[in-house]
């Protein structure tokens, strides 16, 4: 069973979203997220449940793959983050959302935006059903699983599905949830670029409130044009 995730990140699907970023970074980031998705690849397990996903929801495929890129370049502009934890928030970037491919099965049929709005005790449970899901897989840590599990936690204790604070979420997890919540904003306007959006998400105080200081600085260096 094929997810096609060789080449990923040269994909159409993801390079108009990675437009205006200013980072000699990116040979590295392609080389580092297309060899996490080799690994789903070629795990059976990972490679079913990213298929079960892709069937039901088939936007969330191409989030994951450019919240694994965002992950990747804003942890590299974190003094604390090392090698190893960078590859576990890939990791758990591609493998973000196959919670809700579990959630389908519960309620077939219902469009993601649909459910996001209509159905938001089944959509919020999908962080717990990824953490169960992924539960004793083989390269799949318990780092990976609680960065999934928390991925949708904000700082300011709105997030889900626990509602924590800030100071009890799990670090790698807070860049994660940055880059997935800029992500999804880029998915839901597409012809805009990713700097503009950048400038209106950061702007409006109660998403960006959300999310940790250090991690929205990291994303917004992204975009600074470098001066020679």
């Amino acid at each position: 069973m094929s997810t096609n995730f060789i080449n990923i990140s040269n994909s159409d699907d993801v390079k108009p979203f990675l437009l205006g970023i200013s980072s000699n970074l990116l040979p590295e980031a392609t080389k580092r997220v297309d060899a996490n998705g080799l690994q789903v690849a070629r795990s059976t397990i990972l490679a079913t449940l990213m298929h079960n996903l892709t069937l039901a929801y088939p936007e969330r495929k191409s989030a994951g793959i450019i919240s694994a890129f965002y992950g990747f370049l804003m942890a590299k502009n974190l003094d604390w983050v090392n090698s190893q934890t960078i590859d576990q928030i890939i990791l758990a970037a591609l493998l973000q959302d196959v919670g809700l491919g579990k959630v389908a099965e519960k309620i077939p049929g219902v469009p993601y935006v649909q459910l996001c709005k209509d159905h938001q005790a089944a959509f919020q449970s999908h962080p717990k059903e990824g953490l169960v899901l992924l539960q004793d897989i083989e390269n799949v840590s318990e780092r990976v699983r609680q960065i999934i599990y928390q991925h949708h936690e904000y700082c300011n204790g709105t997030g889900f599905p626990n509602g924590i604070i800030g100071t009890r979420i799990y670090p790698p997890a807070k860049i994660l949830s940055l880059a997935s919540g800029f992500v999804d904003e880029l998915l839901n306007n597409p012809k805009e670029r990713p700097a503009n959006i950048l400038k209106k998400f950061v702007s409006d105080r109660e998403i960006v409130t959300r999310y940790d200081g250090d991690c929205v600085r990291s994303l917004i260096k992204l975009f600074m044009v470098e001066k020679k």
